[in-house]
């Protein structure tokens, strides 16, 4: 049994129109994932899946400058923010009312200026305080 062309053409949406850059930037990405995956398991690192999510995250921007003006501001997010967190950790772990309400309060006060900025600080703050975060809640359990 043929379909009809009105049957085709209602199921068009279906089907995908990406352009060749579109196609190109999948590729590139999906090339990026997998090298830093295999890269991550073969250094035998303990979770490779957190080297694979930054590669996301940087790839995500699409031009070569972009990733490379990513990359510097997650840096400079990181190294801002791991000071910092072991710093509240061993200061404020003592006390869990004190912890939490640190933890609060920096995490504002790094999130304040993040919607004050423009792009590029916003995203080196933004990375500061996500990176704040995981190191301080990381330190309760590791």
């Amino acid at each position: 049994m043929a379909l009809s062309p009105s049957k085709i053409s209602s199921w068009r949406w279906l089907i995908p129109d990406f352009t060749n850059a579109e196609v190109m930037a999948g590729i590139r990405m999906g090339l990026a994932l997998s090298g830093c995956t295999l890269t991550a398991m073969y250094l035998d690192l303990e979770s490779p899946s957190w080297a694979t999510t930054t590669a996301l995250l940087i790839t995500l921007v699409g031009s070569f400058g972009g990733v490379i003006d990513r990359g510097l501001s997650r840096l400079k997010g990181t190294l801002l923010a791991v000071p910092l967190g072991i710093i509240a950790y061993n200061y404020l772990i003592n006390d869990p009312w004190l912890f939490s309400f640190g933890i609060a309060f920096i995490t504002a006060a790094l999130i304040l200026p993040s919607l004050l900025r423009k792009n590029n600080e916003r995203y080196i703050f933004n990375v500061t305080c996500s990176t704040f975060i995981l190191i301080a809640i990381n330190g309760l359990y590791g």
